[in-house]
C-alpha cells in the first residue's frame, strides 16, 4: 500500500501552517519508509491533515483530524456519514470527542499522536524555570480551555 499526505501548500517552502507542517513531516516519513505514493495514483491512500473539511478528496481518502473540538461540526459529520471513511485523529481525546459527537463505528477511528521532531524542537538545557508559570491562550470554551486558570493568571499578569 502506498500513502500520500495531501496539503495544497506542502511544496511551498515559505508555508508553515500547522496542517502543512504535519503533511510535510508525513511526506518525509512515508518517503523514508518507502511507502510514498503518487497523489494521482488511484491506488494510493491520500491522508490529509485537516480540521473541519472532511469531504472526500480521492477514492481512497483518510482524513487525519488534527483538531480536538468538543463536538464535530454539522458539515464535518455530514461528510463523514456520507462515505464513512476510516479516520485518524491526533489524540485519544479527539477520538472520544468524535465518538461522543456522532454515531460512528469506533473500529473506524484510530488515534495517532503527532509527537515532535527533535531536529526542530531542541531540549532546553540549564534554563532557570520561572517560580510561577503564567500562560495566555486564545481558545474556545471546551473541556481543555483552562478558563478557570486563565482568568486569574491574566489578572495577576496584568498587575
Amino acid at each position: 500500500m502506498k500513502l500520500f499526505p495531501y496539503n495544497d501548500k506542502m511544496f511551498v517552502d515559505s508555508e508553515h501552517g500547522s496542517f502543512t507542517i504535519v503533511a510535510k513531516e508525513l511526506y518525509q516519513i512515508f518517503k523514508k519508509m518507502d511507502v510514498l505514493g503518487e497523489v494521482e495514483d488511484p491506488n494510493t491512500v491520500v491522508i490529509q491533515p485537516e480540521c473541519l473539511d472532511t469531504s472526500r478528496k480521492s477514492n481512497r481518502f483518510v482524513p487525519y483530524l488534527a483538531c480536538e473540538y468538543s463536538r464535530p461540526t454539522i458539515f464535518s459529520k455530514h461528510h463523514l456519514n456520507l462515505y464513512s471513511p476510516f479516520i485518524l485523529t491526533i489524540s485519544e481525546f479527539a477520538r472520544q470527542n468524535i465518538l461522543r459527537g456522532m454515531n460512528y463505528d469506533p473500529n473506524k477511528i484510530k488515534s495517532i499522536h503527532l509527537g515532535s521532531n527533535p531536529n526542530k524542537w531542541f531540549r532546553m538545557q540549564d534554563i532557570k524555570k520561572f517560580p510561577v508559570f503564567t500562560y495566555l491562550t486564545v481558545n474556545t470554551s471546551n473541556d481543555r480551555s483552562g478558563y478557570e486558570y486563565l482568568i486569574p493568571a491574566f489578572n495577576n499578569f496584568s498587575h
